[in-house]
């Protein structure tokens, strides 16, 4: 695992970033009716993060990241009180992973769909149990709840038909082998006439904050 130097000049760029996304662009989000933000700073993106395994966030750099979502979205939510309409705003705080949070917000049809994105679990847990109320008293300012992000894999895409050669077939049973040792959901739908069955694969736990 590579190390990260420079923790000043991360809390610098952190603080860059906060204050160019404490606005909205309204003449975007009222054309798309959705629009966010993501942490993007280097090396804490999912490309970096997967190529060169980098560490995650800690310590001051966690909760510098922490609190610039807090301030992002309220200073957003100031911004769509003004519209007078209905609207969805939520952090999408991201455990482990802190850097693939998300403030989101939406607006009309889109509404719904940010509503169901996450799948939510029959037992939910309690933030107080996350370890994230320790880095923030701002935490406390918020209600959340808890859901799973989770991605899908079609089992017919992994059968033998799909592939030229033995050699990637036997790869892709491999690699679906070991997916499905992690925890997942399976449910069944027909699409385009064919029955398929589809596992949904738990990623990270996700805290979904609002006032």
């Amino acid at each position: 695992m590579k190390k990260i130097r420079g923790n000043k000049r991360r809390i610098k760029q952190i603080e860059n970033w906060r204050i160019n996304n404490l606005e909205i662009d309204l003449d975007y989000f009222e054309k798309t009716n959705k629009d966010y933000v993501k942490f993007r700073i280097y090396p804490w993106n999912p490309v970096a993060m997967s190529i060169h395994n980098f560490p995650s966030p800690k310590g001051k750099i966690r909760k510098k990241i922490i609190e610039s979502f807090f301030d992002i979205y309220e200073s957003w939510n100031i911004q769509l009180k003004e519209l007078g309409k209905p609207f969805y705003l939520k952090i999408w705080m991201f455990e482990p992973d802190i850097y693939n949070s998300q403030v989101v917000c939406a607006i009309n049809d889109e509404i719904e769909y940010y509503e169901n994105i996450f799948y939510k679990p029959e037992i939910e847990k309690n933030i107080a149990k996350s370890g994230l109320e320790k880095i923030s008293k701002r935490i406390n300012d918020f209600n959340w709840s808890h859901r799973v992000e989770e991605y899908p894999i079609f089992e017919n895409e992994s059968l033998r038909e799909n592939f030229t050669s033995d050699k990637d077939y036997f790869e892709e049973q491999k690699w679906l082998k070991s997916e499905l040792k992690k925890p997942y959901r399976e449910i069944n739908q027909v699409r385009d006439g064919i029955k398929e069955k589809i596992f949904l694969i738990k990623g990270s736990e996700v805290w979904l904050g609002e006032k």
